[in-house]
């Protein structure tokens, strides 16, 4: 995504995601981790 400013000055900055804190994995899900290692 390009965009200028009022300049005429390209700001081609890579677009930041959202922002998310993980959660905890449930007991099953630690589980099937356990099973998979």
């Amino acid at each position: 995504m390009y965009t200028t400013n009022e300049e005429g000055i390209l700001n081609n900055y890579a677009v930041e995601p959202p922002v998310y804190f993980a959660e905890y994995p449930s007991q099953e899900q630690q589980q099937r981790y356990l099973f998979q290692g």
